[in-house]
């Protein structure tokens, strides 16, 4: 009995230990299981952040996608009007490019159901179809460019001319200018020559007159 008695003594400390160590271990789990929810709800404070500034950021991307498309779209249109696409009426900027320098290119030329692409649905052809059109309006800038260079050189030669043509009249200009400058001093010469003979032919009156008065009072004292 003492034998047995001192085994279940045994065995009840042996279990009291272990029930300790179960206790002091579900204690630490516990402790550590709080930490652990304690971390779970601030990543899930965090997750849910992250997905609100996510959402917030999918919408402005979606709001600036939306407006390059219809900026993108609105120059696109644009260009057809410029370029004549289509028949497309010809907007306002017409006015300095002559039509046929508007329909002449080959890029001006639509195929299939590309007057129909819009960035929203087919972003790939519609960024070949734009660039297209970009190089079509830089082979007009190209022409215009030319044509105002062609114009230029014409107008400078024809000016050349109006300058050569307005030196030969000022040169006459001159001329006639010393012509009359030299008739007028030769004027006044012969007036101031005519003035002095008017005073001569004065003078000589006088003194026919002085020697008729001498000549008269000479014979009526003879």
């Amino acid at each position: 009995l003492t034998t047995q008695l001192n085994t279940q003594t045994q065995a009840r400390l042996s279990l009291s230990e272990k029930l300790d160590s179960t206790q002091s271990n579900l204690k630490t789990t516990e402790a550590e299981l709080f930490g652990y929810r304690t971390k779970v709800n601030e990543l899930e404070m965090r997750l849910s952040k992250d997905q609100r500034t996510l959402l917030n950021s999918e919408n402005q991307y979606r709001d600036q996608l939306t407006e390059r498309n219809t900026l993108l779209l609105t120059i696109y249109q644009y260009m057809d009007k410029i370029l004549g696409v289509d028949k497309t009426p010809v907007s306002h900027f017409s006015f300095a490019l002559p039509h046929a320098l508007l329909t002449k290119h080959p890029y001006s030329q639509k195929k299939g159901n590309q007057a129909e692409t819009k960035p929203f649905t087919n972003f790939s052809v519609f960024h070949d179809n734009l660039i297209t059109r970009l190089k079509a309006l830089s082979q007009i800038q190209l022409d215009f460019d030319k044509r105002v260079k062609e114009a230029e050189a014409k107008f400078t030669e024809k000016l050349t001319d109006m300058r050569r043509q307005l030196d030969t009249r000022w040169k006459q200009i001159d001329k006639f200018e010393s012509s009359v400058k030299a008739y007028g001093e030769a004027k006044a010469t012969w007036r101031r020559k005519f003035t002095a003979k008017e005073g001569e032919l004065e003078a000589l009156k006088v003194s026919r007159r002085i020697l008729f008065l001498i000549w008269a009072l000479t014979s009526i004292r003879i």
